[in-house]
C-alpha cells in the first residue's frame, strides 16, 4: 500500500503528468485483419495468451479488436507497428505463427489481411 495521503494537491500533480497521446510522427504501419467467428471468448483467450508469451519480443505497439455492429460474428483487428519491417519481424515470431494457426481454426472462414502504410494519424 502506498503511503500517500489522497489530497487535492496530489491529484493535481498526477493530472499534470497525464498528457494526451501526440499525433503519430514517422512512417507507421497498420495491419488490418478481418475475420468471422462465433467464438469471441476463445479468441480473447488466444490474444491474452499471445500477449503474455510475446512480452518483450513483439514489435506491435497497439492492437484494437472491434466487433462489427451491423454484421454479428464479423471482427476487425487493427494492429499498429512502427514500420512494415517491424510488422514482418513480429510475424516471424513463433508465438505469432502459433496464434495465427489457432485463430484460423476458430474462424468460420480464412481471415483477410490488409497491409496499410499510415499516412495520417491524429488524436481527436
Amino acid at each position: 500500500m502506498h503511503q500517500h495521503e489522497d489530497t487535492p494537491e496530489l491529484r493535481d500533480q498526477i493530472c499534470e503528468l497525464l498528457v494526451d497521446e501526440q499525433a503519430t510522427v514517422g512512417m507507421n504501419f497498420v495491419q488490418l485483419i478481418e475475420f468471422k467467428t462465433g467464438k469471441e471468448p476463445e479468441l480473447n483467450k488466444l490474444v491474452d495468451d499471445w500477449e503474455e508469451a510475446t512480452g518483450g519480443k513483439r514489435t506491435a505497439k497497439r492492437a484494437v479488436l472491434a466487433r462489427d455492429h451491423e454484421y454479428p460474428g464479423t471482427y476487425c483487428e487493427f494492429v499498429e507497428f512502427p514500420s512494415y519491417d517491424e510488422a514482418m519481424r513480429n510475424s516471424r515470431l513463433p508465438e505469432t505463427d502459433e496464434i495465427s494457426c489457432k485463430m484460423r481454426a476458430l474462424c468460420d472462414e480464412g481471415p483477410t489481411f490488409h497491409n496499410l502504410d499510415v499516412v495520417r494519424a491524429e488524436t481527436l
